[in-house]
């Protein structure tokens, strides 16, 4: 016959070997995260990125605002053309046909304008995107050695700045190894590998006659 104390012990030790488990589980999985910081603006303004964004986004202004003030030369030239013809003795249909060439002179003008703005922007766009896809590593590299979490912003969540862990220097020093200054501001085929490239809608074309 089996002795009650034998088999009262084993559920002490059954018991204790639950506990210990559990333990080991909280100790696991329901430590508190561990959390990092970067402040990618003061990355991005270390490295001279942003300097060099800068001279690129006014190199392409002046680019765009050369090619509109030549765009609306020519516009200017064929508007005195037609305003011309418009006043000698033409048929009502021409006269409609002239005036519909003005109105789209205008039309096309205004498209430009508008999609050299949006040019413009979205070169910026890309161009930070590209900085941050190109940092990712850096801040990888320097979490993974600090046995972090999570890295965040101050931007972004600005409440556990006192309680995260600052890789903003350390990040600094891994970017300033690399030599980016010969890469391209936009890399298209890394944005597109991360699904950042937005769909762009086909540009409609204007015949002259």
């Amino acid at each position: 016959m089996n002795d009650p104390r034998n088999t009262l012990r084993f559920y002490e030790w059954l018991y204790i070997l639950l506990l210990l488990l559990v333990l080991a589980l909280s100790i696991t999985f329901l430590r508190p995260q561990r959390l990092g910081m970067v402040d990618m603006d003061r990355v991005i303004k270390a490295t001279g990125m942003w300097d060099r964004i800068q001279k690129a986004m006014r190199e392409r202004e002046a680019a765009a605002q050369a090619k509109l003030d030549a765009l609306q030369k020519r516009f200017l030239e064929e508007d005195r053309a037609i305003l011309a013809r418009l006043k000698e003795n033409t048929s009502e249909e021409e006269k409609a046909a002239l005036q519909a060439q003005l109105m789209q002179h205008q039309r096309e003008f205004i498209r430009e304008r508008s999609e050299a703005g949006e040019e413009l922007q979205r070169f910026h766009r890309n161009a930070l995107l590209t900085f941050r896809e190109r940092v990712r590593p850096a801040v990888i590299q320097s979490a993974r050695r600090r046995r972090l979490d999570l890295v965040l912003e101050p931007t972004e969540v600005f409440e556990v700045l006192n309680r995260g862990i600052d890789l903003t220097d350390d990040v600094i020093a891994r970017v300033e190894k690399e030599d980016w200054n010969a890469l391209p501001l936009v890399e298209e085929s890394l944005l597109s590998s991360r699904n950042l490239l937005p769909v762009l809608a086909p540009r409609e074309r204007t015949n002259h006659p």
